[in-house]
């Protein structure tokens, strides 16, 4: 076990264990430790980068505090910029070389997983995007505030952003009810670190309605990565307007060069991350010939920071009549959203890489 200190506070982090890589993945994407280390030279180090990236992780050296409250996608490739709430739109601030900003990771950031616990709890309405704004409203509600990302591979015209768990909402949806015995299995492996119990029933449950919505065409009808950004945008400059809050409460990231993540880091411990741009600095420093963009990443996932979405979603009113949920209905709606937010982290893996990236559990 071992103590680093960071923004004044002691963290204990361990790597409890590496689950192997699931096998499920899309054997076409350059997302892949089998095909980073296929690559390996003495000349690159591959393989010794590799090495010292999960002894950097086992040892801990890479796991801080969260500085903001709000969210942001798991995503491994450095920030360039932010995007900030200011008045009726964005300021674009550098942010390039600024080392404090850590924020909890999920895939697609706060808004873009629940939208798949809400599809779970089968209360989806007209739209992707008309549920993205209901679900920042009634999370403001609960002073819980989410991000998003965009980045150079994104292209308007194609309705994309460039975050791969929200332009591919529908198809990791489809991922998930298609893979059920591989994604479910996953998800098991993941909650058997948590304070939370894996149920079968709530597992089937998410995947059945995952099942009945990836073939809804009407929902998905002039929905695309795009759009969900925009309905993301405006929610954010909703909430910050009604927040009364000076801080900013969220941002848009925009990532820049190519995706190498070779690993998938999950975190349990609360208000904890591991920070992407850490490893990225400790890994610089050890091979500083090698060009920074080459340098291997890993997506992070916040465990805890799903529970903390799941459990916003259960306690939502009933949508038409504002009708209080009772204890029973927040137990039953937390255990179903908790389990299809766990998957939908699972599928974006599977929809996303080849499959190869051995799984990180920090407990």
């Amino acid at each position: 076990m071992s103590t680093i200190i960071e923004n004044d506070k002691t963290l204990t982090s361990q790597l409890t264990e590496v689950i192997p890589a699931p096998g499920v993945g899309n054997p076409d994407s350059p997302i892949s430790m089998a095909k980073y280390l296929d690559q390996a030279t003495p000349e690159n180090q591959r393989k010794e980068i590799a090495e010292s990236m999960h002894e950097i992780i086992a040892n801990g050296e890479c796991y801080v505090t969260c500085t903001h409250d709000d969210d942001g996608c798991l995503d491994g490739r450095c920030t360039s910029e932010i995007a900030v709430p200011n008045g009726d739109g964005f300021e674009v601030v550098n942010v390039e070389h600024n080392k404090d900003n850590e924020r909890a990771k999920v895939a697609g950031g706060g808004y873009t997983t629940p939208l798949a616990m809400f599809v779970a709890l089968n209360e989806k309405s007209a739209s992707p995007e008309g549920d993205i704004v209901y679900i920042a409203e009634e999370f403001a509600k609960q002073g819980i505030h989410c991000g998003a990302h965009t980045g150079g591979h994104g292209s308007e015209d194609l309705g994309k952003t460039d975050c791969g768990a929200n332009d591919k909402v529908r198809e990791i949806i489809a991922c998930g009810a298609n893979n059920r015995e591989i994604v479910a299995g996953v998800t098991s492996a993941l909650f058997k670190h948590s304070t939370d119990l894996y149920g079968q029933g709530s597992m089937n449950k998410a995947l059945n309605a995952w099942t009945d919505t990836q073939g809804d065409d009407q929902y998905f009808a002039n929905s695309n990565g795009v759009s969900r950004l925009d309905a993301i945008r405006t929610s954010i400059l909703n909430t910050q307007d009604n927040s009364g809050r000076e801080e900013k409460v969220a941002v848009i990231k925009n990532l820049k060069d190519d995706h190498n993540e070779i690993e998938l880091v999950v975190v349990y411990g609360q208000g904890q991350t591991c920070s992407q741009t850490k490893l990225r600095n400790l890994l610089a420093e050890r091979y500083p010939t090698v060009d920074a963009k080459d340098l291997p990443q890993v997506f992070v996932l916040d465990f805890w920071r799903v529970q903390q979405l799941a459990y916003a979603v259960a306690v939502m009113p009933e949508r038409e009549s504002g009708r209080e949920r009772t204890d029973q209905e927040i137990q039953d709606r937390y255990a179903t959203a908790l389990h299809a937010g766990v998957a939908f982290q699972v599928a974006t893996y599977a929809t996303l890489t080849d499959g190869s990236l051995p799984v990180d559990i920090i407990a």
